[in-house]
């Protein structure tokens, strides 16, 4: 189901999850290339997201590694 909107906040989160199909994801990309509005969102719900403070961690620890 590809679901076209002028602004699709709807669809963001599950973007940022991963969850989205792909014709939907294509369409949010596309977007998100031209506004800044959702591409705010989107970041925030980037560094909002459970999993983030693993990446973050993670890439620490790598940084660490190496020195």
């Amino acid at each position: 189901m590809v679901v076209k909107a002028e602004h699709p906040e709807a669809l963001l989160a599950s973007f940022v999850a991963g969850t989205l199909p792909p014709e939907e994801n294509e369409l949010v990309l596309a977007h998100l290339e031209t506004c800044d509005a959702c591409l705010q969102i989107t970041e925030q719900f980037w560094e909002t997201a459970p999993w983030h403070g693993n990446l973050v961690e993670a890439a620490r620890s790598d940084e660490l590694l190496e020195e």
